[in-house]
């Protein structure tokens, strides 16, 4: 199989449950490539402004900025696999370089990612997570709800993750996934996973003595539409009215990357 390559069992399993993994997108050696240089941005810059519950740090929008990181946001097997799990064309959300530090003992609180984003329904939606280097339980991989992507009308404070039960990294609580089936998903350098935006998702602690780095690339429907039931920072101040769709310009295409992973 080639690399990056989705197999239609993966694309079935996706669909049923919300959630997959794709191994070997990038090279042990371009995971590590691409895990030093966002590293460097991470300590040479502010944090960006989507963390939403402070274990982490991050930069955001890299594709519009970084050549080498835009590189990888725009790697054209990373998008033919996204548009293979969604079913439809795909645009550019953002991007980001996430990471946890050492001994960090906080998980990340379990939420929804589209309730977050100011979009209208868009059931193609999805993110991509791209393990930099080998990333463990103990590191703080990703675990996913299987099947909670059917919930779509959730009370904002759950979907968003503030219940102060959810905070504290239980859905136990919730009643419509609290007895789902789970699965926590570690992941070699250069694997990644795919969530649609409404699975239920979290990363556990980094309990070890090394900084855990992924990038994670958001991507929507080709189709999607600006609905601002909540300010974010992508998209506010581009002076869209609800229901507009998205710029290209601001949002490109999948179908155009391979031309602007190149761009200067």
């Amino acid at each position: 199989m080639a690399a990056g390559e989705v197999t239609q069992a993966m694309v079935d399993f996706y669909r049923v449950h919300g959630a997959v993994k794709l191994p070997g997108l990038i090279s042990r050696e371009e995971a590590a490539a691409f895990r030093e240089e966002g590293m460097k941005l991470l300590l040479a810059g502010p944090t960006g402004e989507l963390d939403i519950d402070g274990a982490n740090q991050q930069r955001v929008q890299l594709w519009k900025w970084n050549e080498t990181m835009r590189a990888l946001t725009m790697l054209p097997r990373l998008g033919a696999a996204a548009e293979r799990l969604a079913g439809m064309p795909l645009r550019l959300w953002h991007d980001d370089i996430i990471a946890k530090p050492p001994h960090n003992d906080g998980p990340t609180r379990p939420h929804q990612d589209m309730p977050l984003w100011a979009l209208g329904n868009a059931p193609g939606a999805l993110t991509a997570w791209i393990a930099l280097q080998d990333t463990s339980v103990e590191m703080g991989c990703m675990s996913f709800a299987m099947g909670s992507q059917h919930w779509k009308d959730l009370p904002k404070e759950v979907a968003h993750g503030h219940r102060p039960d959810i905070a504290k990294g239980s859905l136990q609580n919730v009643d419509e996934v609290a007895w789902l089936p789970r699965i926590t998903i570690p992941l070699q350098a250069g694997d990644c996973t795919f969530h649609n935006g409404y699975t239920f998702h979290m990363a556990g602690p980094n309990l070890t003595d090394e900084w855990r780095v992924a990038h994670r690339v958001a991507m929507v429907d080709a189709a999607a539409v600006y609905d601002p039931h909540l300010p974010h920072p992508v998209i506010d101040g581009l002076g869209l009215d609800p229901g507009d769709g998205l710029p290209d310009r601001a949002f490109p295409l999948v179908s155009g990357w391979a031309e602007a992973a190149t761009a200067s």
